[in-house]
């Protein structure tokens, strides 16, 4: 009887609220052959391979390892869950990509930080090797796990950094050139310090796809310059004083010159120089001990799973996918009337959407019909 009344009224209030238009002109996805593949330290989902999502979720255990044993007390432990997300192709990735001026960013990856949760998604396309992408991901999660917000520039330059890590159980290998940026910096221009040290997230240079190349392509360089260098040595001192007076709210010029004897202009000058050399210096730390966990539980995953594991992905994504979260739910609430993740996800949705009240009453529902997330509770309260 409880359950009935619970599913008229979430049905109630659905029907109250007309469905979002940003939600209508996207059907629901097919949720025919996704995986859920759970490892020492992953949880993964995804429609890609089973073996690629395997190879994912080991390459994201290597990379952890090695983290841990070079990082001497850093944490690759994270307060609140990481969820995985592994599509098949770009094409099923692109209704989940986050949204500029309404149209998806141009990524084959991205990782979402959140206090109750993180998120990496990513496609793992047959003719496409995700591993670069997933330790770039990976570094994300783990820059932000240790340390305070880093400049755009150094955040995704050493993320490139890590991208062609290598490892096996006896070593590992890192800071492997990036083919793709030597050539793209070789044959072009590069940007001015000052317009690299200032992209944000809303830049052109790292949004548009005519200009993000260039970005990432500089960001590597000079992060794998002031870090290794023609010596093998690089800046590294210099580079974390620079950092340290950013962080302590310094200006950009006033920290660079407190920080590098030369000024940006021949700091350019010795960057340039050192992309149309032949010498990129990489580490090798032996790891003869390195216990990587290899085992892996994989099941299937049913229709109603899929869509909240999904829906939960576009909550998070952008104020602008709300709609497309929203009918994954009422997708599942049609098939289990009360499902309590169904309704919670509702109640995000509406939170996010700043409707309090009906947030509230949807988290109620959600905890009247037996959820076990941590967060309703909470955000009812």
């Amino acid at each position: 009887m409880a359950n009935s009344f619970r599913a008229l009224l979430a049905l109630a209030l659905l029907a109250a609220a007309p469905a979002l238009a940003a939600g209508e002109d996207h059907p629901l996805p097919s949720t025919d052959g996704w995986l859920r593949v759970e490892t020492a330290h992953f949880t993964l989902y995804g429609n890609a391979s089973e073996s690629k999502i395997r190879n994912v979720g080991l390459d994201l255990e290597r990379l952890r390892a090695v983290l841990l044993r070079m990082g001497g007390k850093l944490s690759a432990h994270s307060p609140v869950p990481t969820a995985v997300y592994v599509f098949q192709s770009d094409a099923a990735l692109g209704p989940y990509k986050p949204l500029v001026d309404g149209r998806p960013r141009s990524l084959s990856a991205y990782f979402l930080p959140s206090a109750d949760g993180n998120v990496i998604a990513l496609t793992a396309a047959w003719n496409t090797n995700p591993s670069p992408v997933v330790y770039h991901e990976y570094l994300h999660f783990f820059l932000r796990n240790n340390f305070p917000p880093q400049p755009r520039w150094y955040d995704e330059g050493l993320a490139e950094y890590y991208s062609t890590f290598r490892a096996n159980d006896r070593e590992a290998r890192i800071g492997l050139p990036v083919e793709e940026h030597v050539a793209r910096l070789r044959r072009g221009s590069l940007l001015p310090l000052r317009t690299l040290f200032g992209v944000d997230e809303e830049s052109p240079e790292y949004n548009e796809r005519s200009r993000q190349g260039l970005f990432y392509a500089q960001s590597w360089a000079l992060v794998h310059f002031l870090l290794r260098g023609d010596s093998g040595s690089g800046r590294k001192e210099q580079l974390a004083q620079f950092l340290s007076r950013l962080q302590g709210g310094r200006p950009v010029d006033e920290a660079f010159r407190a920080s590098f004897p030369v000024d940006e202009r021949e700091l350019l000058s010795e960057l340039s120089r050192y992309v149309r050399g032949n010498r990129f210096a990489y580490a090798v730390v032996r790891l003869p001990e390195l216990d990587v966990p290899k085992e892996m539980r994989v099941a299937g995953m049913e229709r109603e799973e899929v869509l909240l594991r999904l829906g939960e992905l576009l909550t998070r994504v952008s104020g602008e996918t709300l709609g497309r979260a929203e009918s994954h739910f009422r997708a599942v609430l049609e098939s289990v009337p009360s499902q309590p993740e169904a309704l919670a996800g509702i109640g995000h949705v509406r939170m996010r959407q700043r409707e309090e009240g009906e947030a509230a009453e949807f988290f109620r529902l959600s905890m009247d019909a037996g959820s076990r997330d941590f967060r309703v509770p909470f955000h009812y309260g």
